[in-house]
């Protein structure tokens, strides 16, 4: 497939970014990549999340989203978000994974009901004994708070656009 640029990110960026083991823990697979006329594009976004633990990290994630996994393999799970987007949590990717190295990048779970919602969730997730980095704020886009998976993968809760 060849490739168009998007956001200043060409393929062999993207391919130097995607392997590099000290980028961003979270990455969305190929998204950025764009087709070209005549070329058939994705169907499906994965969001990959490194874990060092597949299985605990699954049993996390799906208290959560309360949901189940949709595929599982010992290192590699991943959740059916919804038409064309999944969830996929990956493990042995990586030996030193350790929640004390900061993250810049985030999950974004869009949650419906505006700010009562993510009150509702943030008090639930916090009952739970979520680690959370921030609590509930403005951040211009709408009442949001962020949390962190035990791996240190940071999770934002915020209003569906």
């Amino acid at each position: 497939m060849r490739e168009k640029k998007r956001s200043g990110v060409t393929h062999q960026v993207f391919q130097e970014l995607r392997h590099d083991p000290a980028h961003i823990p979270v990455r969305l697979v190929d998204a950025y990549l764009l087709p070209v006329e005549g070329t058939t594009m994705t169907t499906s976004v994965v969001s990959i999340v490194y874990v060092s633990d597949a299985p605990a990290a699954a049993r996390f994630y799906g208290d959560l989203l309360g949901m189940s996994p949709s595929f599982e393999t010992p290192g590699y799970i991943t959740f059916d978000l919804g038409p064309g987007a999944d969830l996929g949590l990956w493990s042995g990717q990586f030996e030193d994974l350790s929640p004390d190295v900061p993250r810049t990048s985030e999950v974004c779970l869009a949650v419906d009901g505006g700010p009562d919602e993510v009150n509702a969730t943030f008090e639930q997730w916090q009952a739970k004994g979520v680690k959370i980095l921030r609590e509930p704020h403005d951040a211009g886009f709408g009442l949001t708070f962020l949390a962190a998976d035990p791996d240190g993968n940071r999770i934002r809760v915020a209003p569906q656009d």
